[in-house]
């Protein structure tokens, strides 16, 4: 089974041309960050396709239960049973062939943008919040942690506040939006 086959034996909502595309953007990078990861279908993919010889992909997410419904739990995932984190319990089952590729951060992305450089990240996915404001304001604190060469990406274009937050931040910064996956998934570019 390819990665991308196995990746999607996760919950999720990414298809596998999405999956596909992701793959190619990350390969061979050795920093991704990546903001919203859930149970990992994603980062899964990303670990994959990042440099063998250290490259590291930070996955970030405040994985508490009590932002997600109910249903979007498998009934062996224990919901609420031990604690609110049943989504990071999940994620790390899930990516637990790459745990040496993948840096967990049990956060919000709004503060972890501190602990990294100016220009050190390689690949920015952003897959969070989907409200306008806050698509914005990942954006805005994380776009000069990029690499003037990074790939900067997310999901969910769709959706009217991702689309709006990831168009007039294009404009602002002189890029183009690029959409792939049937206009759920944008790339910017230069």
């Amino acid at each position: 089974m390819d990665i991308i086959q196995q990746a999607l034996t996760i919950p999720g909502f990414t298809s596998e041309a999405f999956l596909r595309e992701l793959h190619g953007m990350a390969h061979g990078k050795r920093k991704v960050v990546e903001i919203g990861a859930f149970k990992g279908r994603a980062t899964l993919v990303l670990a994959d396709a990042v440099a063998p010889d250290g490259g590291l992909v930070y996955s970030i997410d405040i994985w508490d239960d009590n932002t997600y419904a109910p249903e979007s739990f498998d009934p062996e995932d224990g919901y609420k049973t031990i604690d609110f984190l049943t989504g990071y319990r999940a994620f790390l089952r899930n990516t637990r062939m790459y745990y040496d590729r993948i840096v967990p951060l049990v956060a919000s992305s709004h503060g972890t943008d501190k602990y990294f450089k100016m220009s050190s990240i390689e690949m920015l996915f952003i897959d969070a919040d989907h409200a306008q404001h806050m698509v914005e304001k990942d954006l805005r604190l994380w776009l000069p942690k990029c690499r003037p060469d990074a790939v900067i990406c997310g999901d969910d274009y769709d959706m009217e506040g991702v689309a709006n937050a990831v168009n007039a931040t294009a404009f602002m910064h002189g890029y183009f939006v690029v959409k792939f996956d049937g206009g759920k998934g944008w790339r910017y570019v230069k």
